[in-house]
């Protein structure tokens, strides 16, 4: 799931709290969490919304005057939480005819299946391109 990170460095003069909270965009009046910074803010914050679904989502931060009323909005944005899908290919060449055993479980010559344990649970593509022999590739996703 996406993390949101950021930092935020305060204007001078502002003695109370900062809250940072995130809203989702497709419900942009429900708060979804909220982050408390207390004074002193001499330095800049650093702020994580962690294990967000994949979204488009509205952080605001707050000047507070207790910590849990939001106060005065100093700053606002859009930011989109998005993580990318990662696949691992394996890609494996055999040529028919050899009849090779592992690793290569080549097919014999009048075979009519290719049977490879290497392939059990796996989703897979077998394509023959014209300038090389048969090949195997396997889609793993983790």
């Amino acid at each position: 799931m996406p993390n949101i990170q950021f930092t935020i460095s305060p204007a001078p003069g502002i003695a109370n709290d900062l809250i940072a909270v995130i809203y989702n965009t497709i419900s942009p009046a429900a708060e979804i969490d909220r982050i408390l910074k207390a004074p002193p803010h001499a330095a800049p914050h650093d702020f994580s919304f962690t294990n967000l679904p994949v979204g488009t989502y509205i952080v605001k931060i707050y000047e507070s005057p207790d910590g849990i009323t939001l106060g005065t909005l100093r700053h606002d944005f859009w930011v989109n939480a998005a993580i990318e899908n990662v696949s691992a290919y394996t890609v494996k060449t055999f040529q028919v005819g050899l009849g090779r055993p592992a690793p290569y479980y080549d097919p014999a010559h009048e075979a009519t299946n290719y049977i490879n344990p290497d392939l059990n649970g796996l989703s897979y593509t077998v394509f023959k391109p014209g300038y090389r022999p048969l090949s195997w590739e396997a889609n793993i996703t983790p």
